[in-house]
Order: C-alpha cells, then sequence, then structure tokens
C-alpha cells in the first residue's frame, strides 16, 4: 500500500480518498470498503471522514449523511470544508426550490440534532459578512426556534435600520426596509417572547406604515440596493392587508385600546368612528404620552391609506409598477383623471332645470356614533361633494376616502400636544412633506374648508407657470390652474379667473379625451352652501365648467353696478348657449338691463349667436310690441347696401332684421364649436371687459 501511494505520489490518505472516488460509479460497495479501512487507519483524518459523508450524500443516505456531519462537527469544529457544506444546507433551507437536491439536503437538516442545528445556523450567520445575508440566517434560525427571539430578533432589527440609514436610499422600498417589513417582523411580532421594546415598537409601527404606503403611492416599485443588474420588482398581493396585520399586531404590543382600527377591510366609517370616541373619550388626558401617541399613530396610519386609495381614485395612473406619468385621459385605456374644484349650488326650492348629482356619503363628524336619519346628517356649513359622470367606479369609493383623509387630518390637529406630536412623526420619521400626492392632497383640503388664501398661496406658483407657458401641460397642470381659479373667484378677482378660463379653453391644457357631454354636471341642488365637484380630466368636462366660471365673471360685471358695456353684455349673451336653457334666467336678466339700456351694440352676434331662444327674443323685442328697440348686431364693414341694424327707422329695416334673425338659427354649427371659435377671437376683448 504504501509503495502504491509513492509511486502514485500521494500521500496515504489522499491515496484512499482516489480509490474510493475512481470505484464510487462502478463499485459503490468497494469505495465504501476502501473508505472504512481509510476510517479505521486515519481516524483523525478530517478528508477521509468529510469523503466518506460526502459518499453517503451522493447515495441520497438522509440518516447516513446527518450521522456523518453529526460526527464531523463534534470531532472538526473548526475545519473551513465542514462549515462550507453546513452553509450550502443553510442555503437549501432558505431556498423555495423545490428540486430533489435542495429537498434531500433539508432532510437531512431535519435529522441533525436540534442543538447541533441551532449552533450550525448560529455559526453560519455570525460567519456571513454581508448584513442582508446575516439577517437572513438569523432569521431562519429564528423561525426554526421560536424561543431564541429574545436578543436575536431586537439585534436584526437596530442592525437593518442602521444599515438602511448608512446605505442612504432614496426610498423606502429597498432591500433592508423590504426584508424587515415583509420577511422580518410577521415573525417577531407575532411571537409572544420577542423583548421589543416601547420605543423600538413604534418605530417598526410608523416604518410598516411608511414602507406599504410608498409602495403603494409609486409608479417605480423595484427595490433598490439589490446589487442586480435588472432591479428586482417588488409584487405584493394585499398590500393593505398586510400593513393592517403588522400595524395591530405591533399595536397589541403596545397594548393599544386602538389597535381594532386595523382590522382588515373594516368600515371607514366605523374606523373614524372609533378614532374620534377615543378623541373625545380621552379629551381630558391628551398630555398623557400613551394617549396621544396612539391616538397620533393610528390616525396617521389610518388617513395615509385613505389619502393613497384617493389619489388612486383621481389618478388612475398612481399604482404600483405602473411607471406612468399622470396624463389623464389621453390614449383611451386609463380612466380619466379626476380633479376637485368649487361647483355650483343650487337651493332645493329652485324650478331651474338641473343636471343632478352624484351625493357624496356624510361621515359623522366627533359626535354619536348611532345611525342617524338622513335628513339629520346633512350639515348645510360641509360641502356637497358629487363625482363626475364620466368614472365607471362608485362615486362613493372616492368621496368617502377623501372625508375620511379630511377628517384625519383635521383631527391632528385639535390640540398642542396633538399637533407636536404629530409634526414630529410627520416631518423627522415619515418626510410626509416629500410625497407630491400627499401635498395635492393638501390642496385640496384647503378648497374643501374654504380657505382660499391658503389655497392660493398653493397654486399661485403653478398658475403663474402656466400662464407663463412654463407649466407643462396635462392633468395636473390643469388642476392647479382650476383651483388658482377658484380661489380668485372666491376673493372677488374675476379678472384672474378668466384669465385662467381662457388659458384652458384656448390652449394645450384642454384634453383631447372628448367625454360624453351628456354626463358633465357642475351644478346641483343641495341643502349645503357649497358644492365641491370631482371634475374628469376630459374635453366635455373641462370645457364646460370653464365656460360656467367665465359665464359667470362676466355676470358679475354685467349685472353688477357700473356702467352699461356692450361687449361684456354681447360676451355674456354668447357663452348664456353652452348651458340652454339652464342658463335661460340670467337671460331674463341681462334682456331685462338691455330694455333699461334701450339698445345694444354688439358687431360679434351675427358670427356667434344661434340659439333660436335667444334669436327670437331680439327680433320680439325689435317689434313695438315688444319695446321696438333698436340694435346694430353686424360688423360696420360689412359690405351691403343696408346693414341688419334697427337704427334708422325705415320700413324695410325691421322686416330686413327680421330676416337676417331667421337666417341665423338655421346655421348648423355645433355650440361648443362657435363658442370655441368666440373664445379664440374675442380673448383680448374679453379679458378686457374683465377689468
Amino acid at each position: 500500500m504504501v509503495k502504491l501511494a509513492m509511486h502514485s505520489g500521494l500521500s496515504d490518505e489522499s491515496y484512499f480518498i482516489s480509490r474510493a472516488k475512481e470505484l464510487e460509479a462502478s463499485c459503490p460497495d468497494e469505495a465504501r470498503a476502501w473508505l472504512l479501512t481509510a476510517k479505521t487507519l486515519f481516524p483523525r483524518s478530517f478528508s477521509i471522514q468529510f469523503e466518506s459523508y460526502r459518499l453517503d450524500r451522493e447515495a441520497l443516505s438522509v440518516k447516513d449523511s446527518a450521522a456523518h456531519l453529526e460526527r464531523l462537527c463534534r470531532e472538526f469544529p473548526d475545519e473551513p470544508d465542514l462549515w462550507a457544506e453546513m452553509r450550502v444546507l443553510a442555503d437549501a433551507l432558505r431556498c423555495e426550490d423545490d428540486d430533489g437536491q435542495s429537498k434531500f439536503l433539508r432532510e437531512v437538516f431535519c435529522q441533525l440534532s436540534t442543538d447541533l442545528q441551532h449552533r450550525g445556523l448560529s455559526v453560519i450567520a455570525d460567519r456571513s459578512s454581508d448584513t442582508l445575508e446575516h439577517c437572513q440566517l438569523v432569521l431562519l434560525l429564528l423561525n426554526k426556534f421560536p424561543n431564541m427571539v429574545n436578543g436575536h430578533g431586537t439585534r436584526v432589527v437596530d442592525l437593518l435600520l442602521t444599515s438602511e440609514k448608512h446605505a442612504h436610499f432614496k426610498s423606502p422600498l429597498n432591500k433592508y426596509r423590504k426584508f424587515l417589513v415583509c420577511d422580518l417582523l410577521p415573525s417577531l411580532l407575532s411571537s409572544s417572547a420577542s423583548d421589543l421594546t416601547h420605543k423600538q415598537l413604534t418605530r417598526l409601527f410608523l416604518r410598516t406604515v411608511e414602507f406599504y404606503v410608498c409602495y403603494m403611492a409609486s409608479d417605480n416599485t423595484k427595490i433598490q440596493g439589490t446589487g442586480a443588474e435588472e432591479p428586482v420588482e417588488l409584487r405584493l398581493a394585499d398590500p393593505w392587508k398586510d400593513m393592517c396585520s403588522l400595524c395591530q399586531l405591533a399595536a397589541n404590543k403596545l397594548h393599544w385600546p386602538l389597535a381594532d382600527v386595523f382590522t382588515h377591510k373594516r368600515s371607514r366609517d366605523l374606523v373614524w368612528q372609533q378614532l374620534a370616541s377615543f378623541f373625545r373619550e380621552h379629551s381630558a388626558r391628551q398630555e398623557d404620552p400613551f394617549v396621544h401617541s396612539q391616538l397620533v399613530y393610528c390616525t396617521v396610519a389610518v388617513m395615509l391609506q385613505a389619502v393613497v386609495e384617493y389619489s388612486h381614485k383621481i389618478d388612475p395612473t398612481m399604482a404600483p409598477g405602473s411607471q406612468s406619468s399622470s396624463g389623464g385621459g389621453g390614449g383611451g385605456a386609463a380612466p380619466p383623471s379626476l380633479m376637485l374644484v368649487e361647483a355650483f349650488p343650487e337651493p332645493l326650492s329652485s324650478t331651474t332645470s338641473l343636471l343632478g348629482s352624484v351625493p357624496g356619503p356624510s361621515v359623522p363628524g366627533p359626535g354619536p356614533a348611532h345611525r342617524r336619519h338622513r335628513s339629520q346628517e346633512l350639515d348645510p356649513t360641509e360641502p356637497l361633494l358629487t363625482v363626475s359622470r364620466q368614472v365607471t367606479f362608485k362615486p362613493q369609493q372616492l368621496t368617502l376616502a377623501f372625508l375620511t383623509g379630511v377628517r384625519c387630518w383635521s383631527l391632528l390637529s385639535q390640540n398642542p400636544a396633538l399637533e407636536k406630536e404629530f409634526q414630529r412623526v410627520w416631518q423627522h420619521v415619515l418626510s410626509g412633506n416629500s410625497w407630491p400626492w400627499f401635498q395635492s392632497f393638501v390642496t385640496d383640503v384647503h378648497l374643501y374648508a374654504d380657505r382660499l388664501q391658503e389655497l392660493a398661496y398653493r397654486t399661485d406658483a403653478a398658475a403663474a407657470a402656466g400662464l407663463g407657458g412654463t407649466g407643462g401641460t396635462g392633468a395636473h397642470c390643469c388642476r392647479a390652474l382650476l383651483q388658482r381659479m377658484a380661489a380668485a373667484f372666491g376673493t372677488g378677482d374675476y379678472q384672474l379667473a378668466g384669465e385662467l378660463c381662457l388659458h384652458i379653453l384656448t390652449g394645450p391644457l384642454l384634453p383631447s379625451a372628448l367625454g360624453d357631454p351628456a354626463k358633465t354636471q357642475v351644478v346641483a341642488q343641495c341643502a349645503q352652501n357649497r358644492h365641491l365637484h370631482f371634475l374628469s380630466y376630459t374635453q366635455a368636462d373641462v370645457s364646460k365648467y370653464c365656460i360656467k366660471v367665465l359665464t359667470l365673471c362676466l355676470q358679475k360685471k354685467v349685472l353688477g353696478p357700473g356702467a352699461f358695456q356692450d361687449n361684456a353684455v354681447g360676451h355674456l349673451i354668447v357663452l348664456l348657449q353652452y348651458d340652454w336653457p339652464t342658463e335661460e334666467p340670467i337671460f331674463s336678466k341681462v334682456v331685462h338691463l338691455i330694455r333699461q339700456h334701450g339698445t345694444l351694440t354688439y358687431p360679434q352676434f351675427v358670427h356667434y349667436v344661434t340659439c333660436p331662444d335667444i334669436v327670437e327674443e331680439f327680433v320680439y323685442l325689435n317689434t313695438e310690441h315688444g319695446g321696438g328697440l333698436t340694435f346694430s348686431l353686424v360688423p360696420a364693414q360689412q359690405p351691403r347696401q343696408r346693414t341688419i341694424s334697427t337704427r334708422g327707422v325705415d320700413k324695410g329695416a325691421r322686416e330686413e332684421f327680421r330676416m337676417a334673425m331667421l337666417q341665423q338659427i338655421r346655421r348648423t354649427e355645433s355650440t361648443l364649436t362657435l363658442i370655441g371659435e368666440f373664445l379664440t377671437a374675442q380673448k383680448d376683448d374679453v379679458l378686457r371687459c374683465l377689468r
């Protein structure tokens, strides 16, 4: 034997191993015999003992492989090759593959003694130089030995949070946070043995909320820091359910009575009532950290979920992984974006023809939680909320999400202790001011609350950029201009309101998606003093709304105190055609004003007025029964022998006027086309009339 080993140039141990490998495929029993002899001759040789283990592993012998590993770990605890093999077993435990080799290795690990399983995973985890891999191995250890969570769990939490902080990721959607929230916390928070402190639990509560909110509000859900050439796309089956489950587990460990608000799919009415009830019942203890901290944390979580879902409704392209910008209305596939605007209430007693409304749900404020009659729920100080009929979802889904967000936002500023804690959480933990979708919601809150100065401040820059041609296009820019318009109109700045209307109607902000004109709705009968409407970014909705606002601006000038302006009156008459006969009462007031003045000079009349009722009214006013008023309604430079005018009464003048008016009625252009041409041609003069 010695001569053979020397002849081959191998050591004695290597020779036996070489012979066993040569015979392994053809004569496995002889190979085992060689190794058995070698183990007898060299009982302290790791190489021979390990080769014997390898032979059993290749033969897929679970019990023999496990027995060999037990012996190797007991007799050769410091051998690198041994721990490399233990690492292979740990990797098989971590992977989700169900191939034969991985399954076999997992069975071998399960055959090891409990002590070796624990010691093996601990050593492998401690030897890992990669932070995330180390944490994954510790999680594997905790899942195998739940009683070890005390100590190991808190250490891994701190390690992950510290690593994330030092990595300076731009988003919570990174490898450390994903592992913490999606992998570690479900095990850690479910364990009754975890020793997480109050500070750690509240911190983890907010980190969890931030992760899921950013996931649901982001159009890019690729995980940062994975090191792969193509970042991994995160796909979660039910993110809100996962968030609520973790928040409830953390809240229960903190012994918060408000933990029940995170019961998945619980009615938003019930959630809000519980928050409001807790606030009332503990109003005398608002300085108590136990009270105000749980009220702030739970209210913030409920508010953010509501606002994200609200944002999804008004901007359908804002969805996990969409990688789209919100344009709204273009392309045909996506539903139109929505924008909250100040619309127009009509008293319930009015007999004016209306377009109907979709009433938003009434969400009780901080009052009794019992169910009240519908008529008792209406608060005239709160606006009526309606939703464009261009959308296909239930309007209550949008209005209830919005009102929940509004009420939570208001609750967080009810007293100094709450507001101070909220500002600390919002600015220094969540960095909520950096979320553009939430800032859009805050702007909507100012509009809802009729805080016009704050609304003007938040939309001034966007409006100035839009008017200057640098504000871009699309629903976001249009929304800013419309809301700045609401602030201008509400404060009596009709010139700016009209200028913004004209910029939208005659510029690139007018949507390309047509929408259904029959479904437009900007007026609603209601008992409330105000009416807010979620306008769709479609040509039908935006045009009708802007023309309505422009009509009101001119109406304020024409029917208000001041000198009679022929052009302002004429421009108003042209616009009244768009929503005829709804605008007929206003036209009656204009006719009364013209009667008082005795005449009207408006040469553009023959170009833009085709409504039969309006034309017939002017024919009647020209008759003796109508008062015999005189009009000049064609341009002076028109090359005709006789102008269509009733100035200078000759016998044929009135007949010619009547025939010219009949010719107006026979024109076939659509009202929208005529108004579009009118606004383009007369834009500067309309603005002059509004000064």
